[in-house]
């Protein structure tokens, strides 16, 4: 944070203005048990959702019904296949964890405690409390790679210090419910009361806007249709920059028919006439 002050005191501000815990990971809860820092979760909701945007607010409701009806069994039924204690994603990032703590040097100070040499520095790990000085431990729920370290220095699985919210029987409990399926909506018995009615209609001037808001650091159209401009190969002289339709010596090629067009239309003036003459004859 001190060197983006240096660099800009205005993002520095902006930041501080936030609880630390909302954009940094060091500041997460430790009871979460997660580091995913994500800011785009609009876009793919948006992704997800589609057309379905468009349609009122019951019908898109329907449409989220269903298919979280079909994925919720159909990823149960994926994860009961599985062979082993944690999920497959789980198991990806402990392996990558083994690689990455084969870089890093041990030393066995006694009990559970151990001290961990990379190429950042020297951290201490305890095994019994699950604790590292990164805190990644703590906040992820699975092992660093300087607890990776110890627990090959000790021959451990590395799978037995994972937490319990990764493990296969988690998942399975929490896609174990299911959405009851329901009838279409004519066969809906009819609602006791007064009928709701909608508001009345109201239609702002100009055409309705579907495509969304573009930020102003986001690439527009304009500059996508020049980055295609940049990559355009000439069959002729395998160019970037143009086209075999412009190549330069076709261009040249243009540039002389004018120019010949050009000195026949400003020759003697009883040339034209002539000439039509001799067409006429020889038609005759």
């Amino acid at each position: 944070m001190g060197h983006l002050r240096n660099l800009k005191e205005e993002g520095y501000n902006n930041l501080m203005e936030l609880p630390v815990s909302s954009w940094s990971r060091h500041g997460f809860d430790e009871n979460v048990k997660n580091d995913h820092v994500t800011n785009n979760l609009s876009e793919s909701f948006k992704n997800w959702v589609g057309a379905q945007r468009n349609n009122t607010i019951l019908n898109m409701l329907e449409w989220f019904r269903m298919q979280l009806m079909g994925m919720i069994q159909k990823r149960y039924e994926v994860a009961c296949s599985w062979q082993t204690v944690v999920t497959p994603n789980i198991r990806k990032r402990l392996n990558q964890l083994i690689e990455e703590s084969r870089q890093c040097s041990v030393i066995f100070a006694g009990a559970d405690e151990y001290e961990i040499m990379d190429e950042t520095g020297r951290t201490v790990v305890n095994l019994g409390a699950r604790t590292c000085v990164c805190r990644a431990w703590q906040i992820s729920g699975l092992p660093c790679k300087h607890a990776a370290a110890a627990m090959a220095y000790k021959r451990m699985n590395i799978e037995l210090f994972y937490d319990e919210k990764f493990s296969k029987h988690a998942y399975l409990e929490a896609h174990g419910g299911m959405i009851h399926p329901i009838v279409d909506s004519k066969l809906w018995p009819p609602a006791h009361g007064d009928p709701l009615d909608p508001p009345p209609p109201y239609r702002r001037p100009g055409r309705p806007k579907k495509n969304r808001r573009i930020d102003a650091d986001e690439p527009t159209a304009w500059t996508s249709q020049v980055r295609r401009s940049m990559t355009i190969r000439c069959m002729i002289c395998k160019a970037l920059g143009h086209n075999k339709r412009t190549y330069p010596k076709n261009t040249n090629k243009v540039q002389k028919g004018s120019s010949l067009k050009a000195a026949n239309a400003s020759g003697p003036k009883g040339s034209s006439s002539t000439s039509q003459v001799i067409l006429l004859s020889g038609l005759i």
